[in-house]
Order: C-alpha cells, then structure tokens, then sequence
C-alpha cells in the first residue's frame, strides 16, 4: 500500500526536497500550487508522477 502525501509549500526550497524524495520513495504526492493553470507542464516536468492540486493556502478552504 503507498503512502499518499499533501504539500503545502511545494515550490519552496524544502517543500520541493519533500516532494521529490517522496516520489523517490514510490508514495502518492499531491502538492498544492497556485498558479497551477500556467505552470502545470513546468511542474510536471520538475515532479514527473505527483498529481498538482490548485490552491492557495491563505484562501478559504485553502482555494479547493
């Protein structure tokens, strides 16, 4: 059974750490990006697997 894992922070320097290293280790990661309409094919090149949420974490409900 793989781990599913949520990042807020993803783009930053140790959320970005988090995100690969997860990957790395076979898990389920969805990191929560702003933006994520103009950087999608960016992100899915720097993060191939993980699944992007759009969302912003001073919105309500963080933007979901």
């Amino acid at each position: 059974m793989s781990e599913t894992l949520f990042v807020v922070g993803s783009t930053g320097l140790l959320g970005d750490a988090v995100v690969r290293e997860a990957l790395a280790r076979g898990w389920r990661v969805m990191p929560l990006v702003r933006n994520l309409e103009a950087r999608r094919a960016a992100l899915g090149a720097r993060w191939p697997g993980a699944e992007p949420v759009a969302g912003d974490v001073m919105a309500p409900g963080l933007g979901l």
